[in-house]
């Protein structure tokens, strides 16, 4: 890290006050209440059994791996459990390469790298970033638009990609969140969108939720999800959400979900009938 890493005996607390050594084999917690005006600057891959990231809402904090840099940063190794809990963001750079199970309980864990361990997305927790999952995702089922979710990208590139090597199921009450408009410019302009892109069958089962952040509302063609094998979807039972007064599909088109934006209809021509017309054919006549 850029500075030492204050750690605790026995129980490896991070809480930003003092100077210490950590020792791989104890577990760690990040108990983020404090300063989140810098990130955190990780140089070795954190090897822990359990990795706990307990920040509360509007304590937002970014682990930032050092570690060989680039797309080789790691953040994490070995084979323990990440736990992201409280209502707070926390913003991985480099890849979770722990082989347990990363559980997102709540609040939005955001990895701009792959993960090689399970992901568990429960009730009030999000997944963000633009991400190669390497193992199986499941999902708990959400308590509100705001938990059991999918969000590929990021503030800064929001048309990013969560990525599985694996088959998916949605089984029923996840959201997925996605940001859909134009880059280039005026004369040279392509529809993108965030998506989620599956190595694999991607099943749909009951009732999921789509939502749309749409930056224009231009006639356009969206890959939302995708999958190298099967795809079962019966778009009837997608609900979605940001797409008030938008005319719009959904369709399932072979191994692509995709979402369609129709050209808003052109406004009718009111014929000048009424009391004041009525008045100037009497005048003229």
């Amino acid at each position: 890290s850029q500075q030492p890493f204050p750690w605790e005996s026995g129980f490896a607390a991070f809480h930003q006050v003092g100077d210490a050594e950590y020792t791989e084999g104890k577990s760690l917690m990040f108990d983020l209440t404090g300063d989140n005006g810098a990130p955190i600057l990780i140089d070795k891959p954190l090897n822990a059994p359990v990795i706990y990231l307990m920040n509360p809402r509007g304590h937002d904090y970014q682990l930032q791996s050092t570690h060989l840099g680039g797309t080789d940063a790691l953040v994490t190794t070995g084979s323990g459990t990440l736990i992201k809990s409280m209502q707070g963001k926390a913003f991985l750079t480099g890849g979770l390469r722990h082989t347990g199970p990363t559980i997102i309980s709540e609040g939005t864990l955001q990895v701009n790298g792959d993960m090689a361990g399970p992901v568990e997305l429960r009730a009030k927790g999000t997944l963000s970033g633009t991400v190669t999952l390497k193992d199986t995702i499941t999902f708990e089922g959400a308590l509100n638009h705001e938990g059991c979710r999918l969000m590929p990208g990021t503030e800064q590139e929001p048309y990013g990609q969560i990525a599985s090597q694996k088959s998916v199921t949605l089984p029923g009450n996840v959201y997925l969140e996605i940001t859909a408009g134009f880059i280039g410019n005026a004369d040279d302009s392509q529809p993108v969108c965030g998506n989620l892109s599956v190595e694999g069958d991607l099943t749909f089962q009951n009732t999921n939720y789509i939502t749309v952040n749409l930056t224009s509302q231009d006639e356009a063609e969206y890959t939302i999800a995708e999958c190298t094998g099967t795809l079962t979807c019966d778009v009837a039972k997608l609900q979605t959400r940001g797409l008030e007064g938008i005319n719009y599909d959904l369709v399932v088109d072979g191994q692509r979900l995709l979402l369609k934006i129709h050209a808003a209809r052109a406004p009718q021509q009111k014929s000048k009938i009424g009391r004041a017309s009525c008045r100037e054919r009497v005048e003229i006549s």
